[in-house]
């Protein structure tokens, strides 16, 4: 059995139950982070720091491909100046940071410290491209690849350029046509700098420009054209005989405004009662103690009494004075300090928590992180408010937690009442997924309280030892939603279990559901760029009827579809009598 949560609300698409029809894929957001606090990695024998990593793959002579084996001098280290975990690189080493996509839409943004130990021929950064290779593979490969920033055995930042406004500049055909600026950024060995790479919407060449900065300096005074590059699968640093440190890589491919993003040096707060904010993109000018704003989590009490003792545009150590009480700690900027690229400030807050405490040895469990799921698995943002027909909450814990009294222990309030909800505890004991009865009102305060006593798995005495709670607003979102979930196939035909969602008072009516079954079919235009259609190969549908006053989740029934030959299934919501399309969602049937 597959099981699927699938949530969507298509407005303007109206669906023909005769005939054939295309969909788009919608864009998705990209946003990585690699601190390499945890990354163990053998120097030398190409151990990635996490999924999304690997190496470029080389043709052998028979035709096949393999990983690149001179590519993988490279592993984790410890930096001493900073006290932190790197990632380290020399010799040929190569990693590669994988997209899991090709990029080839919207604007991008990477930012990276970086460490030279030694310098003796050189290190370069850039992508992994779809040049000379198809679009539709993520593989990655040596010979089709494009460089960005370069730094030579002179120790100054280099790029790649020759004016190419048809978007080759990055090519690596162009690779002994690097740009060398009369006013060109110098590096030192054993000092650490901030290079940010901005890229342009890849949409089109008067948008898809590059610009180079380190420590804020820009290295090409030359716009640097790449939409000829034909989509970025993967980034990657390669060292040339150099040896180089790398650390707080950010990734973000995306779409609209930008805001400042903020990040954790180390999660736990450390001795002295320091923390380290790490920001994105820098600011104007150095962070100062007016600029931030820190809360206890655990109660939203706003703490006044800290100081920031570096002087930098791009971190702040922040020491907060006094005795701390155990828990969680939210760091934001406030507005007045925004981004000098993008213009933006932050929007979400950076979390710190106290060191574990420890009762006859055993690590009392702490509120890691409150996570608000919707139906498309997506995790919401609660300062953004919270939709009406959100499925789950799920309250992650720093250790695992004993699974007796939930109710008890963990309260959703709304007005002064406990809301009914029932709960599922993950295999590892970590997290608790929350999942109301019923809908949420729109445009309400709601409550989140954990009671101190929630306990350690194996301890009844090793506690939490202090309440937390938080609170989120809920959107004014009417929404008539479809979800299908448990999906069972068995080669011939598709059974579906499906709910209506319904968070508004003022829809209702008849309806007619239906299920369908499509193939899909890939064609090529004549320029060359390829559409998808969708051939309706069955159909079956029954009527549904909602009172207007009717909120909350309706369960239709087991319906089963036949699915022969079939690469997608459809669940549809039709107003009766004129067929308007209301809800639409294809499901992959794999």
């Amino acid at each position: 059995m597959k099981k699927t949560i699938i949530f969507t609300l298509l407005t303007s698409l109206i669906i023909s139950v005769f005939g054939i029809n295309g969909f788009a894929e919608d864009f998705k957001r990209i946003d990585m982070y690699y601190d390499f606090n945890n990354y163990t990695g053998i120097m030398g024998q190409g151990v990635a720091p996490g999924e999304n990593w690997g190496i470029a793959y080389m043709q052998n002579k028979d035709g096949s491909y393999a990983p690149s084996a001179k590519r993988k001098s490279f592993g984790s280290a410890k930096d001493d100046e900073t006290n932190s975990g790197v990632m380290r690189i020399n010799g040929a080493g190569e990693p590669v940071l994988l997209f899991g996509k090709l990029i080839k839409e919207g604007a991008f943004h990477i930012s990276f410290d970086i460490k030279l130990n030694a310098v003796n021929s050189g290190l370069y950064v850039g992508f992994y491209d779809s040049f000379s290779y198809p679009s539709d593979d993520t593989s990655v490969l040596e010979s089709t690849y494009s460089i960005g920033p370069w730094i030579r055995s002179d120790k100054k930042v280099r790029y790649v350029y020759k004016g190419d406004k048809s978007g080759n500049d990055m090519r690596y055909t162009q690779h002994w046509g690097n740009k060398l600026e009369d006013n060109a950024p110098e590096v030192a060995e054993n000092r650490w700098y901030h290079m940010d790479m901005y890229f342009g919407d890849y949409g089109s060449n008067d948008t898809a420009i590059a610009k180079y900065y380190i420590d804020g300096q820009l290295v090409n005074n030359n716009d640097v054209y790449f939409s000829g590059c034909k989509g970025f699968k993967g980034l990657y640093f390669r060292s040339e005989s150099a040896d180089f440190y790398i650390d707080n890589l950010y990734v973000s491919n995306f779409k609209g405004d930008e805001y400042l993003h903020g990040f954790a040096e180390n999660e736990i707060i450390g001795d002295g009662n320091s923390i380290k904010l790490k920001l994105s993109e820098p600011l104007e000018n150095s962070i100062t103690a007016n600029d931030i704003k820190v809360v206890y989590a655990n109660t939203g009490e706003e703490i006044n009494d800290f100081e920031v003792t570096s002087d930098s545009n791009i971190y702040a150590d922040i020491v907060l004075n006094g005795d701390l009480k155990s828990g969680r700690y939210n760091v934001i900027l406030k507005d007045s300090a925004v981004g000098a690229f993008y213009g933006k400030p932050m929007r979400e807050a950076v979390t710190f928590r106290t060191p574990p405490r420890y009762v006859n040895g055993i690590e009392c469990p702490d509120v890691e992180k409150v996570s608000y799921k919707n139906y498309d698995g997506k995790e919401q943002n609660p300062n953004n408010g919270i939709s009406t027909a959100t499925p789950s909450i799920d309250v992650l814990f720093s250790t695992a937690v004993a699974d007796k009294d939930i109710i008890d222990n963990i309260k959703l309030i709304c007005d002064g009442y406990n809301l009914d909800y029932t709960y599922k505890i993950s295999e590892d004991k970590k997290t608790i997924s929350i999942e109301p009865e019923n809908v949420f009102e729109p445009e309400k305060e709601y409550l989140l309280s954990v009671s101190g006593n929630i306990c350690a798995d194996v301890s009844d005495v090793a506690t939490m030892g202090i309440d937390y709670s938080e609170a989120f607003m809920t959107l004014n979102d009417p929404m008539f939603a479809i979800a299908a979930e448990d999906i069972e196939t068995d080669g011939t035909n598709a059974y579906f279990k499906v709910k209506v969602i319904k968070t508004s008072d003022n829809e209702g009516g008849k309806y007619t559901y239906a299920n369908a079954a499509y193939k899909k079919h890939i064609v090529t235009g004549a320029d060359g760029t390829e559409k998808t259609y969708f051939e309706m190969m069955s159909l079956k549908r029954f009527p549904v009827v909602l009172a207007q006053d009717e909120k909350g989740i309706t369960i239709l029934g087991d319906e089963p579809i036949n699915i022969e030959g079939a690469d997608e299934c459809g669940g549809y919501m039709w107003k009766y009598p004129n067929n308007t399309a209301d809800i639409v969602k294809l499901l992959e049937l794999n």
